[in-house]
């Protein structure tokens, strides 16, 4: 996902938690934005998982991709970013650290 995609799915995500947009908008207002996604992973069945993350952890949506899928495919995350290994805790994803 290119800075320009992660900069629009980040905006939408701070306007749904801000409550300036509701959840069903932000759903919608990430949909084309996530192509990029995509190639790596089918998104359809990541979004709502990856948004309700992002609101619930109050955590950036485009890492809550990464969550959603370790969620979906049992396999966890590696990162060395201790924020990302916070938000993957609370959203009880066991995470491999770098």
């Amino acid at each position: 996902m290119g800075p320009e995609h992660r900069e629009r799915n980040n905006a939408v995500w701070k306007a749904a938690r801000r409550g300036n947009i509701q959840r069903a908008e932000a759903i919608a207002g990430i949909e084309a934005a996530l192509i990029w996604f995509e190639l790596l992973f089918p998104i359809e069945e990541l979004r709502v998982r990856a948004l309700a993350l992002a609101l619930d952890l109050g955590h950036p949506i485009y890492d809550c991709f990464y969550l959603a899928l370790a969620q979906r495919q049992n396999a966890p995350p590696v990162t060395a970013d201790e924020v990302m290994i916070a938000a993957a805790r609370k959203a009880k994803v066991k995470v491999r650290r770098v």
